[in-house]
């Protein structure tokens, strides 16, 4: 890996001083001379450095016939569950040490699929064998969410005492009744989970809307206000990055919209902070995954152009901060799913489409270091 060391402190010092005068996120701000000068860097570091995928390990999922569009997965001890696609009912369990995959089990024949969500719910305590998830949002709700009690299929040692493990099974429909309507489109919602004491289940989900439910009742909280995002006039809430950071604390980006999402538990009220606008406003269905303090956002569709992306880019958290890294993915891919395994170690991009709009059944592996460390500011 060569890198100008130099030219990359000489960028990041030249954005260092665009960040205290507050102009560094709007380069019509910046002086001619500032443009310049990290033009030419720029061109300097284009000649003299790698840019490449090289730090991505490529796995193959499964046969071809297994390959997964738009793939919803979670993120357990030593396993990342994949469930299911647009194409494909099958959910399988990826073992990090062993580097293998299992079938879990499919979801049931009359389940949409597709720009759905899956989500890990808290252990209700610590000597719980099972994991319980939720999946939810298809184009319409004539299907009612599903629920899982997850036993590792790893596990050599399998309790007999539930028959219902390892299956989907339907649960109450509360999202028609948070909303009274008898059906609304999740195609392409997210769902987090937060709440004071981690049981309140938070949807965005389009046109605008956020949806707070209970965990324990799988019923709407009432009367929450201001729960309509502002969004810009064209914007809709549509496979966009819906992503916790703190205890009722979110961070929304869709289009070019960057929205910082508080909710007091004790109002049952949402407020908002607009954050610098991303440099990707024309991307769509692109894979995204928390870091720590930094949002990675991999590939997408630029809806104008009809393109497909291979780019990387990142949002330094605590700094408000976008940048673009030098690394690219190791193809043009969206529809796919990122998700960081649960030692914050690696990233691992599942599924998803090429620019000939072919299915992909490739697993790529990389470490989070190789992507946050190596990064070219705006």
């Amino acid at each position: 890996m060569c890198f100008v060391v130099k030219n990359l402190i000489a960028m990041k010092k030249v954005d260092n001083c665009l960040y205290k005068f507050g102009c560094m996120f709007h380069s019509q701000w910046q002086t001619p001379a500032t443009k310049l000068l990290k033009l030419s860097l720029l061109e300097n570091h284009e000649t003299t450095t790698v840019r490449s995928s090289q730090f991505f390990s490529k796995f193959v999922f499964s046969e071809k016939e297994s390959a997964l569009d738009l793939p919803a997965c979670v993120s357990l001890d030593d396993e990342l569950l994949i469930c299911g696609g647009s194409n494909s009912r099958n959910c399988y369990s990826y073992h990090l040490g062993k580097r293998e995959y299992k079938l879990v089990c499919s979801y049931p024949n009359d389940a949409t699929l597709g720009g759905h969500t899956v989500v890990l719910c808290p252990p209700r305590s610590s000597t719980e064998d099972t994991f319980t998830l939720i999946s939810f949002g298809v184009s319409s709700l004539k299907h009612k969410p599903l629920q899982m009690e997850y036993e590792s299929v790893w596990n050599e040692r399998k309790s007999t005492t539930a028959s219902t493990r390892n299956e989907w099974t339907p649960i109450m429909d509360t999202t028609n009744e948070a909303n009274g309507q008898s059906s609304i489109n999740l195609q392409g919602c997210r769902g987090v989970v937060s709440g004071l004491h981690n049981d309140l289940l938070f949807v965005t989900r389009y046109p605008n809307k956020i949806d707070v439910l209970s965990m324990q009742t799988w019923t709407p909280l009432k009367r929450v206000q201001n729960n309509t995002v502002p969004l810009s006039i064209t914007n809709t809430l549509e496979f966009h990055c819906f992503v916790s950071i703190g205890c009722n604390e979110f961070l929304l980006v869709s289009q070019n919209n960057c929205i910082s999402i508080r909710f007091n538990q004790q109002q049952n009220k949402f407020s908002y902070d607009f954050w610098p606008l991303s440099p990707f406003s024309l991307c769509w269905i692109y894979s995204y995954v928390l870091f720590q303090s930094q949002l990675l956002i991999f590939g997408g569709w630029n809806f104008v152009d009809d393109n497909i992306l291979n780019v990387i880019f990142t949002l330094d958290i605590s700094r408000k901060f976008w940048s673009r890294s030098l690394s690219h993915l190791p193809l043009l891919l969206y529809r796919n799913t990122a998700i960081a395994d649960s030692t914050l170690s690696s990233v691992h991009l599942i599924g998803g489409r090429n620019s000939d709009f072919d299915n992909q059944a490739n697993h790529f592996v990389v470490h989070a270091k190789d992507l946050t460390g190596v990064i070219l500011f705006f």
